[in-house]
């Protein structure tokens, strides 16, 4: 009943908007979405705010050498810090995820310098699962319509699909919202100047010599932190069997999230007055990232499927 509601409320912010040319569309958000046989990994870094270089240079080669073959999310798991979600925790202890700057790749933490190598060896196993998503902005929320295919046959009743919001912030002193999202002054790598986290470093390319990646006086964002989850009653979503006729009985070939099998889920933006809408009191850039898991039916634990990630500007 809860997910009848949920879906109700997401129609009506869907058909309020009717002056928005996209979401007026007559076809339905997801018919036009390529479903490819790849399987994308999951980039988790367990991140400190005041010391996020450690966490985003890896980020930063790895997007550099390696563009869309992963999705990436930082999580904040001190309470205290302005940035902390507790949807963090979640996923943190699922892992489980150590302490700040520990990076997590699919299942298991990976060492900064294997990363690259095993961000390729990932990449060339056959995916059980695709997935792709298209996001939709209405004066009220974003609306994240998602796609998934199968490639392989499977009985489990464990395989969820959870769409997760974050948000990328300039490292500031955000003194209109009384927030200070500075890194600790490190000189060689990252300043304070004018109450603002500023690169004191060049970021080179691995693979162009002559390509500089970030440059120095740059500015630092606060990349990807986890901030919400659509599904208020479990970190990892809802079942296919909420979303499909077919269950958890799933065959290659299967697509779940056409118009007859829908997956939407949303996010009310600052602007709608909605309570539960993401409201830190200054300006991020927003991304969503749709994750397909399935829990492990011996341990329990709920393991990565795929992915499909998208940064708005």
């Amino acid at each position: 009943m809860k997910r009848i509601t949920l879906l109700a409320i997401a129609m009506m912010v869907f058909t309020a908007c009717e002056d928005d040319p996209v979401a007026t569309t007559a076809s339905f958000p997801t018919d036009d979405l390529a479903l490819p046989e790849v399987r994308t990994s999951l980039m988790l870094s367990s991140y400190n705010p005041s010391t996020g270089y450690l966490s985003e240079i890896p980020r930063i080669l790895l997007a550099d050498a390696h563009a869309g073959a992963f999705t990436q999310m930082s999580l904040v798991n001190d309470p205290g810090n302005p940035l902390y979600s507790a949807i963090s925790d979640s996923i943190a202890w699922n892992q489980p995820l150590a302490p700040a700057p520990a990076i997590y790749l699919n299942d298991q933490t990976v060492d900064p310098a294997l990363l690259f190598d095993a961000v390729e060896t990932a990449s060339e196993r056959r995916p059980l699962a695709t997935v792709n998503h298209k996001v939709t902005r209405t004066d009220t929320a974003w609306l994240v319509d998602s796609k998934v295919k199968f490639w392989k046959d499977t009985i489990n009743p464990g395989f969820r699909i959870e769409t997760y919001m974050t948000a990328s912030a300039v490292a500031k002193n955000h003194t209109a919202a009384g927030v200070n999202l500075n890194l600790n002054n490190t000189p060689g790598v990252v300043k304070v100047v004018n109450d603002a986290s500023l690169w004191d470093v060049n970021i080179e390319s691995t693979v162009d010599s002559t390509k500089i990646i970030t440059a120095v006086n740059d500015t630092f964002y606060h990349q990807n932190v986890l901030v919400k989850n659509f599904n208020q009653e479990s970190a990892w979503g809802l079942g296919f069997d909420e979303y499909s006729p077919f269950g958890q009985s799933l065959s290659a070939g299967d697509i779940i999230g056409t118009s007859t099998t829908p997956i939407r889920h949303f996010f009310y933006r600052p602007e709608s007055g909605e309570a539960s809408a993401y409201d830190p009191g200054y300006e991020y850039r927003v991304g969503f990232i749709t994750i397909i898991w399935v829990q492990n039916q011996d341990t329990f634990k709920y393991e990565y499927v795929n992915s499909v990630m998208t940064v708005l500007n």
